[in-house]
């Protein structure tokens, strides 16, 4: 979930420079324009690993933002009053009013990630907390709330960097603490937590943006753009039919297609060892009992010519034919489910 934050994605000082203005100007001309329409707020819920730039990105956006109509909070262990409220109480009780933009370090999301990922909870019981997640979120974005939710990333390489860098600043290094540490130690364990608590909390009308955090200028105008299109999102839209979502391009233009290494290669000898193996694997699999309960529908999509029928051909083999239907269709509309059903979807 996390590989393309992971990129090396960079803007340079004159580029940043550039965008600066005139992202500044649009944000407070729609900060005022929902200020003035009080027809709705806007919440940000900030979360992500420790030193991905969360703190400094939202300084600086406070400072291009209108600070008087801004609120925010960081959201530490619950007191006690508060364990003894409903579950959402503390965070209910810090929503901003309309026309109001909030920020929210930590959230509703922090408390299932960290309980499973020290192992205090069950998969059941975290799956069951996201579930309410998702049922509150939605009905805060019925009554008029307009949620952005930012995870700030960094890979464990990029974490351990940061850490040490700011360790050795002398004006930094108090940023650094013992548990900054406890939790890279856990970097692994938490990286798999996070991933399955954004997945299931990313909807259509609240998805998880995922900021990549190494390079400050990327960050910072991707933050930027996203807090400016939340903004300008229509807030009269009913959650299920539009959702908000950044463009699809990033700003430095760089994604995962666009670093795919195609100079790898693979030995003769290796790649039939492996064929072999894996179809092995796969014609157990699809023989197990578990998965007479269960169907299996596999999707390619992609450029002419770049493989996809070899791939098909190559899965067929270690499946009974009785078990699958091959459908080379444009259309979404599927007649017929079998038990393992492959479906190429040709272009048009």
């Amino acid at each position: 979930m996390f590989e393309s934050a992971e990129l090396k994605h960079k803007l340079s000082d004159e580029e940043y420079d550039k965008e600066v203005p005139a992202l500044r100007e649009a944000l407070l001309d729609a900060q005022f324009d929902l200020l003035e329409k009080k027809e709705r707020s806007l919440l940000v819920i900030v979360g992500g690993v420790e030193g991905a730039g969360k703190g400094d990105t939202i300084n600086l956006l406070s400072s291009w933002l209108d600070p008087r109509y801004l609120d925010i909070h960081a959201l530490a262990a619950r007191s006690d009053e508060e364990r003894a409220r409903p579950e959402y109480y503390r965070h209910f009780r810090r929503l901003p009013p309309k026309g109001k933009i909030g920020i929210h370090f930590g959230s509703w999301h922090t408390m299932p990630i960290v309980e499973h990922a020290f192992k205090r909870t069950s998969r059941q019981e975290m799956d069951a907390q996201l579930a309410r997640i998702c049922q509150m979120e939605r009905i805060l974005v019925e009554e008029g709330w307009v949620l952005l939710k930012l995870w700030f990333h960094l890979s464990k390489e990029q974490q351990e960097k940061r850490l040490k860098k700011l360790g050795k600043d002398k004006e930094q290094s108090w940023r650094v603490t013992e548990n900054d540490w406890t939790l890279f130690k856990m970097y692994d364990r938490f990286a798999k937590v996070s991933s399955r608590a954004l997945r299931e909390t990313s909807t259509d009308y609240a998805p998880w943006h995922i900021i990549p955090g190494a390079d400050p200028n990327f960050r910072h105008i991707t933050v930027g753009r996203a807090v400016l299109s939340a903004l300008k999102s229509n807030g009269e839209a009913k959650p299920a039919e539009k959702a908000l979502v950044l463009p699809t391009q990033p700003v430095d233009g760089v994604h995962m297609l666009s670093r795919l290494d195609f100079s790898k290669k693979l030995a003769k000898k290796r790649y039939e060892n492996q064929l072999n193996e894996l179809q092995g694997r796969l014609n157990r699999g699809l023989r197990d009992k578990k998965f007479a309960d269960q169907s299996l529908a596999i999707v390619f999509e992609g450029s002419d010519a770049a493989g996809k029928g070899g791939a098909i051909r190559r899965i067929t083999p270690a499946m009974d034919v009785r078990q699958w239907k091959l459908s080379a269709s444009g259309t979404r509309r599927i007649s017929r489910v079998q038990p393992c059903w492959l479906r190429q979807r040709s272009r048009r």
